[in-house]
C-alpha cells in the first residue's frame, strides 16, 4: 500500500504517514520498511501474525 493510500484511508496526509513510519522504524531499530513489517509481525502488532 502506498503512503498516499494509507493517508487516504486514515484521513491524514502522506507526510504524516511517512513521519509515523520513520518514528516506528527508529523505535524498533528497523532499517527498512520490510524490516519494520517483519518486526511488527514479530511483536504481534498485526492480527494473527505473532511469531513464536
Amino acid at each position: 500500500m502506498t503512503d498516499d493510500a494509507v493517508a487516504n484511508r486514515l484521513g491524514v496526509s502522506a507526510r504524516t504517514v511517512r513521519r509515523y513510519v520513520n518514528v516506528l522504524m527508529a523505535r524498533v531499530g528497523a532499517r527498512s520498511r520490510f524490516e519494520l513489517g517483519f518486526r511488527a509481525a514479530e511483536f504481534g502488532w498485526l492480527p494473527g501474525t505473532a511469531l513464536d
